[in-house]
C-alpha cells in the first residue's frame, strides 16, 4: 500500500489519471470512495463527453451491482442509489471511452474498483 505522501505524488506525476476524493469523512466510519476521470496536462479535465448517443446503462453493471453498494454508496438518501453511479458515468466516464480498459460502463467501474482496493489513501 501507499503512504497519503506517495499516493499524493504519484497523482502529481501522472497528469493522464486524477483520483478525487469523494467523501472527505473517513473517521465517520464509511468508506472514501475515489472518482476515476481524464484528465489534461494543463490540469483541466474534460466533463459531459457522451452527449446524447452515450446514455448509462445500468444493467451493465448487475455483475458488479452488490460490490458497488457496498463499496460507492450514494449517500443522499433522496436520490435513487445508482443515481451517484449515473453521475459519475456520464460526467467522467464517458470522456475516456477512448482507452480500451475503461470505454464501458463495467470497465470503466470495474477499473475504480480495483484502483480503490489497490491503494489505500489514508495508509
Amino acid at each position: 500500500m501507499l503512504s497519503p505522501g506517495q499516493f499524493m505524488a504519484l497523482i502529481k506525476k501522472n497528469n493522464s489519471l486524477r483520483l478525487r476524493s469523494r467523501y472527505l469523512n473517513y473517521k465517520a466510519g464509511f468508506q472514501v470512495f475515489v472518482v476515476l476521470r481524464p484528465n489534461r496536462n494543463d490540469g483541466s479535465f474534460p466533463q459531459f463527453c457522451g452527449g446524447e448517443t452515450k446514455k448509462f446503462v445500468l444493467s451493465k453493471l448487475v455483475p458488479i451491482e452488490e460490490k458497488l453498494e457496498r463499496n460507492w454508496p450514494n449517500l443522499l438518501v433522496t436520490q435513487s442509489v445508482s443515481s451517484l453511479w449515473k453521475h459519475e458515468w456520464t460526467k467522467h466516464g464517458t470522456c475516456a471511452e477512448i482507452v480500451e480498459e475503461v470505454n464501458d460502463e463495467i470497465k470503466y467501474f470495474n477499473k475504480s474498483l480495483a484502483l480503490h482496493e489497490q491503494f489505500d489513501i489514508f495508509g
